[in-house]
């Protein structure tokens, strides 16, 4: 009985963090090359009127690029950190804790999807990949 009221209270707690917080994923820009960097942040915004409390472990915080995910992050601590975040304020997980990703001649040119991952709960964005052709010189004789 005792662990079905935890289960119930975390369950009560999510549910009430997620009715008062959006979340976002993010990246440093909109258009990336061949060689650049993709720093990638996710971000919990507390819209509503009283403090939340997220319970995440180091694992609970993720995301991929379209399907690939570099995966940085196993094996890791399961210690559970509360993030409290006061009424509109905002609490964001970037580089300090995602790793980048490299764009590489892997990734084709044009649109692609960006996923964050907070503890199961998706949020997706969009990004592109433009690969600057090098000119060609040619001397003619």
């Amino acid at each position: 009985m005792k662990t079905l009221g935890v289960f119930l209270l975390i369950a009560v707690t999510w549910a009430s963090i997620f009715a008062q917080v959006r979340f976002s994923v993010l990246t440093d820009k909109s258009v990336y090359e061949l060689g650049d960097s993709i720093r990638v942040s996710i971000k919990a915004v507390n819209e509503g009127d009283s403090s939340g409390t997220l319970f995440l472990t180091l694992c609970d915080i993720d995301y991929f690029v379209d399907d690939y995910n570099l995966d940085a992050h196993r094996p890791c601590p399961l210690v559970i950190v509360p993030y409290v975040i006061p009424p509109h304020d905002s609490v964001s997980w970037g580089t300090d804790y995602l790793p980048l990703f490299p764009v590489t001649d892997t990734l084709a040119p044009g649109r692609h999807a960006v996923v964050g991952e907070l503890n199961g709960y998706w949020i997706s964005d969009t990004f592109s990949i433009d690969y600057k052709q090098e000119a060609t010189v040619r001397h003619t004789r």
